[in-house]
């Protein structure tokens, strides 16, 4: 699962500062380097092993294993990544926030199930009954998404987050551990730790009621706004490779599979059970309203307001519109 690493975050924001001519200097044009995220698993690594992406563009690709989005963001920063595979949406915010000049030209993947507030099995609490949270004790991991979309949720469910106790922890493990101990009442976390709490608790909204609601989490492609003017061409293949790949799984996911395993470094279960969990919309959706249309810049802008807040970015922008693309979606 992502990490989230500080450091590496303000080092890319440092760099931002000379981001274009950094890739200027540095670009070796007759190849292209794609960063993705080690032990993360998407059709994308399927197209990777076969070459398609090389023969698509008849250059090499040269596909670079990150840890997080924020050195993502230091990589592009440096001129050393052309294009930005599955870098998470906060690492994204706070890179342009700070300077950093990228633009965001698609939706990697959905992963919504992995982020959320769950509530003991033997809870009376549901989404119906959920002002009984009103005061009592809820944990979240503090000062990133999980905070921000805690807070809209509260919102969405008509609670006032002042009437409760919002528990702040560092991890996501120890989020969960509050749960567990019967310390909160709801503990919202991801990854691994939202998952372990599957033996004892459930989602206060599931999924789909969170995607509905405008609450999606995801990663998105982004790329230095310099190798968006100089190559569109090449990243306009890089897309339609990646929507066809896509596209290729969502018809007939099972060949794929142990591909995807083994160039992720995955166990077959253990990749099979994230590309369960995964969503990989396709192009029409993420041109539509909900998605690059529209509500992705005001989502991100949100975002961005509550980094500020939390003293993680300092300021946020007017608008993001420039900063995000539908041109290479089609």
């Amino acid at each position: 699962m992502v990490t989230r690493n500080s450091l590496l975050t303000l080092l890319a924001l440092c760099l931002g500062l000379v981001s274009l001519a950094g890739y200027a200097a540095s670009h070796q044009p007759e190849r292209l380097t794609v960063g993705y995220l080690e032990q993360w698993p998407t059709p994308s690594l399927f197209s990777r092993v076969k070459q398609t992406y090389d023969r698509a563009l008849g250059m090499p690709v040269d596909w670079v294993a990150f840890d997080d989005g924020a050195a993502m963001n230091a990589a592009m920063a440096a001129g050393n990544l052309d294009i930005a595979y599955s870098q998470g949406h906060e690492p994204f915010v706070l890179g342009v926030s700070g300077g950093l000049e990228l633009t965001l030209v698609g939706i990697a993947v959905v992963y919504t199930a992995d982020d959320g507030c769950m509530v003991a099995n033997d809870s009376a609490i549901n989404q119906a009954s959920a002002g009984q949270l009103q005061g009592r004790k809820i944990a979240t991991v503090a000062g990133g998404v999980t905070h921000f979309r805690l807070l809209r949720m509260l919102e969405h469910l008509g609670l006032d987050p002042a009437a409760l106790e919002i528990v702040e922890f560092d991890d996501a493990a120890a989020a969960a551990a509050a749960l567990r101990r019967r310390e909160v009442a709801m503990a919202c976390t991801y990854g691994r730790a939202l998952r372990a709490l599957g033996d004892i608790a459930r989602p206060l909204l599931a999924a789909a009621e969170l995607d509905a609601i405008g609450l999606p989490v995801f990663d998105v492609i982004s790329a230095p706004r310099a190798f968006v003017e100089q190559h569109p061409g090449r990243l306009q293949t890089f897309m339609d490779v990646t929507a066809a790949t896509n596209e290729q799984f969502r018809r007939n996911p099972e060949p794929m599979r142990a591909v995807i395993a083994r160039a992720a470094d995955m166990d077959r279960a253990a990749a099979d059970a994230a590309l369960d969990r995964f969503g990989f919309p396709d192009s029409a959706t993420q041109k539509s309203e909900a998605w690059l249309g529209g509500n992705l810049q005001r989502y991100t802008r949100e975002l961005a307001e509550f980094l500020v807040q939390q003293g993680r970015a300092r300021a946020a922008l007017e608008d993001y519109d420039r900063f995000i693309s539908t041109r290479f979606l089609r």
